[in-house]
């Protein structure tokens, strides 16, 4: 998770921008986009070894998960060279959901805490100046409007 975290921060800094724009001139410096590519190698490398565990125990009648269909479909589809399904894709196609879904939610839940810091009158909750009880706060938070307003901004 933190891999994720750190290559978010680093491609949007302004230093990519610039290696967006001269790719070749910049992998002979030093820099975060090298940082970048050894998170990217890290990740794939865990989600092949997570691949390789569900080989192992692969049961064609109890799939469990993703990983678990597409070893399904990729036997089915053993006999033809020119298939999709492979090793290869697989560990992209995991890589790019858990990236996509860890990132999104965590943006949208950020940007709705943001907007309860800068509403907070949207929560019905008081502002946390002076002695406010926290817990009390707590408290309020887990209620249902405060809920139904972090699902509304999901969708906003």
């Amino acid at each position: 998770m933190g891999r994720f975290n750190e290559n978010v921060k680093i491609l949007s800094s302004p230093w990519i921008q610039i290696y967006n724009n001269c790719p070749t001139l910049l992998d002979y410096f030093p820099g975060s986009q090298n940082k970048v590519f050894k998170n990217i190698a890290f990740i794939r490398s865990y989600v092949t070894e997570k691949t390789k565990e569900h080989q192992a125990s692969l049961d064609i009648h109890n799939p469990r998960d993703f990983i678990d269909y597409f070893l399904i479909k990729m036997e089915q589809e053993k006999h033809n060279p020119h298939g999709e399904f492979t090793i290869d894709n697989l560990t992209i196609t995991v890589s790019d959901f858990f990236g996509a879904g860890t990132e999104t939610t965590s943006t949208t839940l950020r940007y709705a805490l943001l907007l309860l810091l800068k509403h907070p009158e949207v929560s019905g909750m008081p502002s946390m100046v002076g002695g406010v009880n926290f817990r009390k706060d707590v408290r309020k938070t887990q209620q249902g409007h405060s809920i139904l307003f972090l699902l509304e901004k999901c969708h906003y």
